[in-house]
């Protein structure tokens, strides 16, 4: 498997495993995030330290995660407000 293959399969691992845990946030954001964290992982590789015990996808997942609440954080402050999308579950409650 090519590296650009491993990239996708580690990207779409991260926008899933997000996108299932975070299932209330608007999947932009979520995609927004994991597009900014996996950048700047390329850019500065010098910063992920393997002897720190933490594999390389979940410090990315870490990352990503942070970034997302960043970003809510940021909406929210800009709108007042933060779309959320309907969970059906909820809405019948």
């Amino acid at each position: 498997m090519g590296a650009d293959a491993l990239n996708r399969r580690l990207l779409r691992w991260l926008y899933r495993t997000l996108s299932r845990e975070l299932r209330h946030v608007d999947k932009h954001l979520i995609s927004e995030a994991v597009a900014q964290s996996f950048l700047d992982c390329w850019r500065r590789p010098d910063r992920f330290k393997p002897g720190r015990g933490m594999p390389l996808d979940y410090c990315l997942l870490y990352e990503a995660a942070r970034r997302v609440s960043h970003l809510v954080q940021r909406q929210f402050r800009s709108t007042g407000d933060v779309h959320l999308p309907q969970d059906p579950e909820l809405v019948a409650c």
